[in-house]
């Protein structure tokens, strides 16, 4: 699943990766509000989302509710790509609740 849009150079990668992986891609609808509740109700309705694949953020705004965070701790990948993503807001996801991050491209805080 991804929030990204194909044009995006990340959305556009992540496609070409479930066709190479044979995995059904899931995009998140463009004609609705980008929200926590959005999200996971876009989510449940694909059933089978095993990976992730945002900019930080959408980490941001999930990690912003339990919901959000027992969302991301169930999938078997979270991938993210185009911006760095905070050092707090890594943490508190990896660290403090399990989540399998994983930066894709882009810039990285030092």
């Amino acid at each position: 699943m991804t929030t990204l849009p194909l044009f995006h150079n990340h959305g556009h990668a992540c496609f070409y990766r479930a066709i190479h992986s044979g995995k059904k891609l899931s995009l998140f609808p463009t004609e609705i509000p980008l929200t926590t509740n959005n999200i996971i109700a876009a989510i449940e309705n694909a059933q089978g989302v095993q990976g992730f694949y945002v900019v930080p953020y959408v980490l941001k705004l999930l990690a912003e509710s339990p919901a959000g965070i027992e969302l991301l701790k169930g999938f078997e990948l979270v991938t993210y790509g185009g911006a760095a993503c905070p050092d707090e807001l890594g943490d508190r996801l990896v660290k403090e609740n399990g989540v399998k991050l994983v930066e894709h491209y882009g810039l990285t805080e030092v």
